[in-house]
């Protein structure tokens, strides 16, 4: 056998293997949680399994929502905004939605008066978004609030980890 001279290694392997286990005994005291829970969870910033059957459950079901909101396009405004009531946490006055929209889950949006997308607007909204009065979008703006751990063991675990959005009014 050849004996490896940098210690350096042993140390790092060391340090690495104990990380995994902590990483990994915290994940089995993990109980499952029902989507309430899991929406609170994801709200705090902890990092977060974006492939629970309760959340691919609410994403479809938010899918099947904005599908009905584009395709209600050239329908009276008020019809459009019950549409987005059901959709998003909440939506002020004359708010409006070229096509295409489409969100992650909208119960994690909050948007003011006088709101303006322009066409192809993706929202994901798992870490919360909030839009304030007077906003306008451009085309095909993309609004993210999750990304995926850097660790590739840890991604492989909780794959994603969610952060907070906010877009003040905008003046001028």
């Amino acid at each position: 056998l050849i004996k490896l001279k940098d210690e350096g290694f042993f140390s790092y392997l060391e340090s690495l293997i104990s990380h995994s286990l902590a990483c990994y005994n915290k994940r089995k005291n993990v109980l499952p949680m029902n989507l309430k829970e899991q929406q609170q969870h994801i709200l705090s910033g902890a990092m977060y399994n974006d492939l629970t059957p309760e959340l691919v459950e609410a994403r479809e079901k938010t899918v099947f929502l904005t599908n009905c909101y584009n395709a209600s396009f050239g329908q009276p405004a008020s019809e459009r905004h019950a549409i987005l009531k059901e959709v998003l946490k909440s939506v002020g006055k004359n708010a409006h939605f070229e096509p295409t929209f489409r969100c992650e889950f909208g119960y994690n949006i909050s948007i003011g008066d006088n709101f303006y997308a322009n066409f192809d607007c993706v929202m994901l909204d798992s870490g919360g978004i909030e839009i304030g009065n007077n906003v306008l979008l451009g085309p095909r703006v993309g609004l993210y609030t999750s990304n995926y751990a850097l660790d590739a063991w840890e991604r492989n675990q909780r794959p994603a980890m969610p952060s907070r959005l906010r877009l003040a009014t905008m003046s001028g």
